[in-house]
């Protein structure tokens, strides 16, 4: 199969025949759906197949695709498993030497970088003036978008998507696919990337955080949508108290919660739940709202549950010990199990950022910290 594949591509020119018949039958769906599934086809673990794809254009043609063919559904899915296809290009055989491969991989990777580059313009072209009620159009054009974006080196490039996302989700409310494109989207934009301050800006003064939270209402059990909207939570509230009230004012807050309480066993959540939280709340009054709904039971349940995963047991003993500022939240924070599992954390946790935070919690939960302090005869 390898061998006929090959000969197809390289000997007989399959690629630029299948160029060719995809550039003009632009609209029929089924010739943009089999077309697309042969270039899928040619490029799945090929990586030489995937270049030479790749220099008869082979990512203008899936986005053509759906450029084409808007309300096919399965267009869309043939033309994003081809292009996931083609990300291999990069990838030299095993037969050339170390030094002829890091070449080849560098060049490609180069080519692919400019190629996603324009895919990201082309998706922000198209979803700018809005796709109307194509739920197709815009699903796919989200999950190519996001594609591109694991590219992290592209992303700052990338950020007048901002906008037309925010308009796909007021578009599409409770549409799961939809909602959970555009929420990945804003989260690749706000983080691991050189202007990732400037996505955080646009994200937050787009009213994009309220878009984001009643999604979290709406689909409740989509585990993977509530993680992202409160990564998103994470990366734009840090060190911006005006973000940080509208991320309060849109329910944040009750939100990260009520996802923490839903999810109990799902360590990543509840990692950037409890940083999130510790953003949100770094006001008494944000402080007592969120004890009030349950979360300081919730930190100190992940606390419990996760000590030696990630950097929960270090974040759970910082939001923590900002609780204790208050004399009734430091009551409320001991009353909820945290004495016990900060002594023990600060004697036997492996990590020395760890043991000095359940060391400052220790401190706060001592009997002589929880007993308000007597007034100072004059």
């Amino acid at each position: 199969a390898h061998k006929n594949r090959r000969a197809l591509v390289f000997k007989l020119g399959g690629a630029e025949a299948l160029a060719a018949s995809l550039r003009f039958h632009t609209t029929d769906p089924e010739v943009q759906r089999e077309g697309c599934g042969a270039l899928r086809a040619i490029a799945t673990g090929n990586p030489s197949g995937a270049r030479r794809l790749l220099d008869v254009g082979g990512v203008g043609l899936c986005l053509s695709a759906v450029a084409g063919c808007p309300l096919d559904d399965h267009v869309g899915e043939a033309a994003y498993s081809a292009l996931k296809a083609l990300q291999c290009a990069s990838e030299a055989g095993s037969r050339a030497g170390t030094a002829m491969a890091e070449d080849l991989e560098a060049v490609v990777e180069a080519q692919l970088r400019r190629e996603r580059e324009a895919g990201l313009r082309f998706c922000e072209e198209q979803l700018s003036p809005g796709v109307g009620g194509q739920r197709v159009a815009q699903q796919t054009l989200l999950g190519f978008a996001s594609m591109f974006l694991e590219d992290e080196s592209i992303r700052h490039r990338a950020l007048g998507l901002v906008e037309p996302v925010v308009k796909c989700m007021q578009g599409m409310p409770g549409h799961a696919k939809v909602q959970l494109a555009c929420c990945h989207v804003l989260c690749q934009l706000t983080s691991q990337h050189l202007a990732q301050g400037e996505g955080a800006i646009r994200v937050a003064k787009s009213g994009a955080l309220g878009l984001m939270c009643q999604a979290m209402r709406d689909l409740p059990c989509n585990v993977e949508l509530q993680e992202t909207v409160i990564e998103v939570l994470l990366n734009v509230t840090k060190n911006n108290n005006e973000f940080k009230t509208i991320a309060v004012k849109a329910g944040g807050i009750p939100a990260t919660i009520t996802a923490m309480r839903r999810f109990p066993k799902h360590a990543s959540l509840q990692e950037h739940a409890i940083g999130a939280l510790t953003n949100l709340c770094d006001t008494i009054g944000r402080s007592q709202t969120c004890a009030k709904i349950g979360g300081v039971d919730a930190i100190i349940a992940a606390l419990s549950r996760f000590t030696q995963v990630g950097n929960i047991a270090e974040l759970a003993c910082i939001a923590l010990c900002m609780f204790c500022d208050d004399t009734h939240l430091r009551a409320q924070v001991s009353k909820s199990g945290a004495l016990p599992i900060a002594r023990t954390l600060s004697k036997s946790a492996s990590s020395r950022g760890v043991q000095r935070w359940a060391g400052e919690l220790l401190k706060e939960l001592s009997p002589e910290g929880l007993i308000p302090h007597a007034p100072t005869a004059a």
